[in-house]
């Protein structure tokens, strides 16, 4: 998360913690990489809440497999 003064973490405590879930499209067990299904991520109410003057945020995401 970038905060005022740069770049902060945050663990799963945090208000700011986004819920990333896996979702397989017949609810069986889940590979990676993906063949079939897709990533579910919730936005914290916090975090709507932070944006809501500039009325947009950003989400970078690593592909850790290349």
């Amino acid at each position: 998360m970038i905060g005022a003064g740069g770049e902060i973490s945050i663990s799963p405590a945090s208000p700011m913690w986004m819920d990333i879930q896996i979702v397989s499209p017949n609810g069986t067990s889940v590979e990676l990489p993906l063949k079939q299904g897709y990533f579910e991520a919730r936005v914290p109410n916090a975090l709507m809440e932070s944006v809501e003057s500039s009325g947009s945020f950003e989400i970078n995401w690593i592909d850790f497999y290349r």
